[in-house]
């Protein structure tokens, strides 16, 4: 009987890693060049309630609206809808051609004691403002201070006019 024996060559062989190489080269540029171009945005949306009938049949009951335009020719407006539907405006002028934004947190203040349960301000800026200007208005709109209590804190956007 033969004895069987194992063949040198057989327990080592080469692993060829050009292909696993290219393969890896070739992925990794393309994978880092898609990175660049996605953008991830958070999208604030509510998540649903639970809501219960009887809820559900009571009528909604009417809010008080406010919205603050901006324009560089006009100034600020601030249009205050009561739970009525009355319509109140309050403007504020420029201040030497440029907006004036202490004006604008001291008639915030005065429309937040007349009206304290409301926290949302729609902005409607026109074209012409800038979007460092509307950054500053909504920093304005949502604090007395910087560390004190909220004004508005809930900013959102109305249509952009033009």
């Amino acid at each position: 009987m033969r004895i069987h024996r194992t063949r040198s060559n057989d327990s080592t062989f080469e692993l060829n890693l050009a292909p696993f190489l290219d393969i890896i080269i070739s992925v990794i540029p393309l994978l880092l060049l898609s990175v660049a171009f996605i953008h991830v945005k958070m999208i604030a949306a509510p998540t649903p309630q639970v809501v219960s009938e009887d809820n559900l049949k009571k009528p909604p009951v009417p809010e008080a609206s406010i919205v603050l335009r901006i324009s560089k020719v006009n100034g600020f407006e601030f249009a205050v809808t009561d739970v009525k539907g009355k319509l109140m405006t309050t403007n504020i002028a420029l201040s030497n051609g440029i907006l004036n934004f202490d004006a604008l947190l001291t008639t915030a203040i005065k429309i937040k004691e007349t009206y304290p349960n409301i926290s949302s301000v729609q902005l409607s800026p026109n074209a012409d403002v800038s979007f460092d200007e509307i950054i500053k208005v909504m920093d304005r709109v949502r604090h007395k201070d910087k560390v004190s209590e909220l004004l508005f804190p809930d900013v959102t956007f109305a249509t952009i006019g033009g």
